[in-house]
């Protein structure tokens, strides 16, 4: 999973786009998403709904290797 703040200024779009073309041509499980305005550091200068749409496709990511459950508990006790 790559995830990229479109105003990341340490590491270039290309860069990343790069990486994720690499792992594509290997054949690795690879998902790249990009968050518009965001610097380099995704979590603290995202919004509120890109930090939350970071954690559901973190979360479903892995789900598909480890063995949880593909969504998220809604309740807990």
């Amino acid at each position: 999973m790559l995830m990229q703040g479109g105003a990341d200024r340490r590491v270039g779009p290309s860069q990343g786009e790069r990486l994720y073309k690499r792992l594509k041509i290997l054949n690795r499980p690879v998902e790249y998403v990009r968050y518009p305005g965001v610097g380099h550091d995704v979590s603290d200068s995202a919004s509120s709904r890109q930090r939350l749409d970071r954690l559901v496709r973190t979360y479903e990511f892995l789900a598909r290797f480890l063995d949880v459950p593909a969504s998220p508990p809604a309740n807990r006790p």
